[in-house]
C-alpha cells in the first residue's frame, strides 16, 4: 500500500512539475495568429515560419556554438576536479566541492549580474566566448558531480596496476580510467550541454541585442507579440530537453553496468 502511495504522489508531483510544457504544446499547432484559447488545429504552419525565418536559424547556431564551447570547458575541468578531489583527497574537500559547485544553488539573476559586471569591467560582454565561459561555469558542477560519483566506484588498483606495469599517469589514466568513467562524462556533458542551450538570463545579460541565442529571441519575440511560433521554438525546446534527459539516463544506466562489469574482473587481493 505504501509502495502504492508513493508512486501516485510521484506521478502527481511529475505531473505538476510537467504541465505548463505540456500547455504549449497544442498551441504550437494553432491556426489562428494569437495565442487563442482553445487553440483550434491549424497543423504544421508556425513550424514552417520558424524554419523559414533566417533570424531563428541564426540564434539557433549561435546557440548550438555557445553549447558546444561551454560543455568542452565544462567537461575538461569539471573532470579535473573531480579527480583530484577523489584521488588526491585533499583536506578540505568538502568546502571545494561546495565553491565549485555554488553555481547551482546561486540565484541565477545573482550570477547574470555579476557575470556582467565582470564583463563590462574587461570590455568583453557580447562576445560569444564570454558567455561561453559563463556558461561554463554553470555546468561545471553537472560534471563535476557525476564524474565524482563514477571515479568513486572505481577501484584505484586498476589505475596503479598500469602505472606498476610502466604506464605513466596520464597513460595510466587515459587507457584505464578515463574509459570507466566516459559515461559519467558524457552524462554530465549531456546536462552542460542541454543547461547552455536553454539557458535564456546569462544570455540575456551578455548577448548583444543584434546577435540574440535562441532563448533570447524567444523573449524578444514575446515582447513584441504572443504568436504561435513562440509556442513552436518552445516544443523545439523541449524535445531537445526530452532528449538530453534520454541521454543521460542511458548513459548513467550503462556507466553502471560498465564499472560493475569492472569490479567483478578485478581479482581480490590487487
Amino acid at each position: 500500500m505504501a509502495r502504492k502511495l508513493l508512486w501516485v504522489v510521484a506521478a502527481i508531483v511529475g505531473l505538476i512539475s510537467i504541465a505548463p510544457a505540456l500547455i504549449v504544446i497544442p498551441y504550437a499547432f494553432s491556426e489562428s495568429g494569437f495565442l487563442d484559447f482553445p487553440p483550434g488545429w491549424g497543423g504544421w504552419q508556425w513550424f514552417e515560419k520558424v524554419l523559414d525565418d533566417p533570424t531563428w536559424g541564426e540564434a539557433a547556431m549561435r546557440s548550438l556554438k555557445v553549447a558546444l564551447i561551454a560543455t568542452g570547458i565544462a567537461s575538461v575541468f569539471g573532470t579535473a576536479a573531480a579527480y583530484a578531489l577523489v584521488r588526491a583527497r585533499p583536506r578540505f574537500s568538502g568546502m571545494i566541492v561546495g565553491l565549485l559547485v555554488l553555481p547551482m544553488v546561486v540565484p541565477i539573476i545573482i550570477f547574470a549580474l555579476g557575470s556582467f559586471a565582470l564583463g563590462s569591467d574587461l570590455g568583453l560582454v557580447g562576445s560569444i566566448w564570454t558567455l561561453a565561459i559563463a556558461h561554463a561555469a554553470l555546468g561545471l558542477p553537472f560534471v563535476l558531480l557525476n564524474v565524482r560519483a563514477s571515479l568513486q566506484l572505481v577501484d584505484p588498483s586498476l589505475e596503479r596496476a598500469a602505472r606498476s606495469l610502466g604506464a605513466g599517469p596520464l597513460s595510466a589514466f587515459g587507457r584505464v580510467t578515463l574509459p570507466l568513467i566516459l559515461p559519467g562524462v558524457l552524462s554530465g556533458a549531456v546536462l552542460a550541454f542541454v543547461l547552455s542551450f536553454d539557458e535564456p538570463v546569462v544570455a540575456l545579460f551578455l548577448s548583444q541585442d543584434t546577435d540574440p541565442t535562441l532563448p533570447v529571441k524567444l523573449f524578444q519575440t514575446i515582447r513584441l507579440a504572443l504568436e504561435p511560433t513562440v509556442a513552436a521554438v518552445s516544443v523545439m525546446l523541449l524535445i531537445l530537453g526530452i532528449a538530453g534527459a534520454a541521454l543521460w539516463w542511458v548513459t548513467v544506466r550503462f556507466g553502471q553496468r560498465r564499472l560493475r562489469a569492472a569490479a567483478a574482473s578485478v581479482p581480490e587481493g590487487v
